[in-house]
Formats: C-alpha cells, sequence, structure tokens
C-alpha cells in the first residue's frame, strides 16, 4: 500500500495516486464502491486497502491536524468511523472536538460521528452537548446516507421533535422527512415517517411536498429492485462468487 507523505504545503497526500484516487472522489461526494458494498460479507481486496489507506490518513490528521489535507483526511474519518468505528475511535474525535474550534473541521469530525455503526455510539453522538445549528445539520446528514442510519435519525427526531421545533425554522423542520428516509428501500419504512410528519402539529409548510418527493423515491428504490434484483445478483456471482 502506498503511503501518504508531506506535499510543499505541509499537508498530508498519497505518494501515488494508485492510492487517492477513490477518497478523492469521496470527498468530492461519492463513496468508492468497494466501501459502499462492505458491509457485508468478506471485504475485497480493493475494500481492504481502501480502509487500511481511511486509517492511515486518519491516524496521521489525529497525530498532527494542521498537516493533514481537509479533504481527504474528512472522508478518511468518515470511512474508518463506518468500517471499524469503535469506542477509540469515538474518544479521539471526542478529545480533537474539545480542542479545535475551526468550523470547517469540526463539521468534519461530526460527520465522521454520523457514520458510526454501533447503536450505541451512534446515540452518544447524537446526544453531545452544545452542538450548533451547523454541527448537528452535519451528524444528521452523515448519519442519514444509510438506510439503517435514517432509521435512527428518525427514533432521534420522534423522541426530539418538540426540542427541534423550537430550535429550528419553520422552513427547515419541512426537511426532516428527507433523512427519516435516507436510503430507504422499503414498503414498511414509508407509513411511520408519513404518519409521524403528517399530523397537523408537525406539519409544517412545504412537509406535504417533501414527504410526497421522499415516498416516491421510496417505490420507485422498491420497484427498481424488484425488477433488476435478480439480474444483478446474478451479475455480482459471476465476477465475485464470495
Amino acid at each position: 500500500m502506498e503511503r501518504s507523505r508531506p506535499t510543499s504545503s505541509g499537508r498530508w497526500a498519497s505518494r501515488s495516486s494508485a492510492s487517492a484516487p477513490p477518497l478523492v472522489r469521496a470527498s468530492r461526494g461519492r463513496w468508492p464502491r468497494s466501501v459502499r458494498r462492505s458491509s457485508g460479507g468478506s471485504p475485497s481486496t480493493a475494500t481492504t486497502r481502501i480502509q487500511a489507506y481511511a486509517q492511515e490518513l486518519a491516524n496521521a490528521y489525529f497525530a498532527d491536524p494542521a498537516r493533514a489535507d481537509p479533504a481527504l483526511s474528512g472522508i478518511a474519518l468518515q470511512i474508518a468511523a463506518a468500517t471499524a468505528g469503535d469506542r477509540a475511535l469515538f474518544d479521539r474525535i471526542r478529545k480533537r472536538l474539545d480542542s479545535t474550534a475551526v468550523p470547517a473541521e469540526r463539521g468534519r469530525l461530526f460527520a465522521a460521528l454520523g457514520r458510526l455503526r454501533d447503536p450505541a455510539l451512534a446515540e452518544e453522538a447524537l446526544s453531545i452537548p452544545g452542538m450548533t445549528f451547523q454541527e448537528g445539520g452535519a451528524i444528521i446528514k452523515a448519519m442519514s446516507a444509510s438506510a439503517e442510519g435514517s432509521q435512527r435519525v428518525f427514533a432521534y427526531h420522534r423522541r426530539h421533535y418538540d426540542e427541534l421545533a423550537q430550535r429550528l425554522p419553520p422552513m427547515f423542520l419541512a426537511f426532516l422527512p428527507n433523512y427519516a428516509l435516507g436510503q430507504a428501500c422499503s414498503e414498511e419504512r414509508l407509513a411511520p415517517v408519513h404518519d409521524f410528519y403528517a399530523d397537523p402539529k408537525r406539519n409544517v409548510a412545504g412537509t406535504d411536498k417533501e414527504l410526497a418527493m421522499r415516498e416516491e423515491e421510496v417505490r420507485d428504490c422498491i420497484g427498481l429492485r424488484a425488477r433488476e434484483a435478480p439480474s444483478a445478483a446474478t451479475y455480482l456471482r459471476a465476477i465475485d462468487p464470495r
């Protein structure tokens, strides 16, 4: 595996383009396919290399944040949290949060917390006191990027909606269904979310349109899965029999 090195600016970067591109693509909004598919089964060689490289960059960031490339270290932290996030990583992130007041860096750290898959750690992350609106948004957005995480976000919304309604402008409350149905692709996810946000007590202006759009997306996913899943499974078995 290629190692990172300091650039002329003093920040850490990949020694060759062979290692960095997947993380660079991820920093622009798309996770490497092998990482997105790594939630189940034995990891592929590519997945293992990406995860190891992400962990290396995360360690370099914690060792010397000032020398770490912000884009790469941010996505590396998210990959590390999503694939190997444990109490030790949680505590390292919290410790760094206690020592930095830079909004952009804090946003990246909260986004990493949002990728944790351990239910207890994710719940603890959601309950961190003193989060700003932007920091809370970073953790919720990252958490809702998976179907499992968006379920956790919805459960949090149900418990804390009254508190959120006091803190957030109505225009932001209308977008909460988007996070409650992130990456959802099953019919049973729809009814609870619809019933909760369609309730007149919570149906602020714009909620109906947001609900309709997100429900359409989920039903499109359900239809696509039913139509294409058998052929997709056949193809994936052909290229990777595991």
